[in-house]
């Protein structure tokens, strides 16, 4: 038993099981990158909706805090904001398609944003064998947030399902890559002689 215990503390076996989480995530993201790209509006008005949905919960929230135990000046902050998250994301919900229009460009600069944290983690992850893809990730957020705003707003029907399921598509499969390596890594460690020095 304390064997056991002992060997599930090693990195090999910490490893193998994060890279088989990993595994089922981008299996995942891939599955719903694809259903986006091969459903592009209903993808786009689905993202609308769902953020409209979130506005109006974290309002309520905010709402809610409202009648805790503050300052009023803190009551007050938490009353405009959930005044403000409320109109915004009863505005999403009562009009998806005006919505998902100011959202193309909200989507372009998080995509250029998540690129730049792509970069951040290779930098750090650079030593690992699959980290590349990483990179390539990044390369592909990046042209295709400035995509999303050189189309704007003709494209904004449809960019935005179609060019955050690629985006999703690309994720899942570079987390499917580094997984792997990740997995072939640890198995490495398991060998005879190998330094489990990084």
């Amino acid at each position: 038993m304390q064997a056991d215990d002992k060997r599930s503390l090693k990195p090999a076996d910490a490893l193998k099981r994060r890279s088989r989480g990993w595994l089922v995530i981008s299996i995942g993201l891939i599955a719903i990158g694809a259903v986006a790209v091969a459903l592009p509006m209903v993808a786009g008005l689905a993202t609308t909706l769902l953020i409209g949905w979130l506005l109006v919960l974290a309002a309520f929230a905010h709402f809610v805090i409202t009648f805790e135990p503050q300052r009023l000046g803190s009551r007050i902050w938490h009353a405009l904001v959930a005044v403000l998250y409320g109109l915004v994301g009863t505005y999403l919900l009562l009009h998806p398609k005006a919505g998902l229009m100011s959202l193309t460009l909200l989507f372009a600069v998080m995509l250029i944003a998540a690129a730049i944290f792509r970069v951040a983690a290779y930098l750090r992850l650079r030593h690992l064998r699959g980290a590349s893809w990483l990179l390539l990730d990044a390369l592909l957020s990046v042209v295709l947030g400035l995509l999303i705003g050189s189309q704007y707003p003709q494209s904004s029907e449809w960019a935005v399902g179609m060019l955050i399921g690629v985006s999703i598509l690309a994720n899942g499969l570079s987390g499917l890559m580094f997984s792997l390596a990740a997995r072939r890594y640890a198995e490495s460690l398991d060998e005879p002689g190998h330094s489990a020095s990084l």
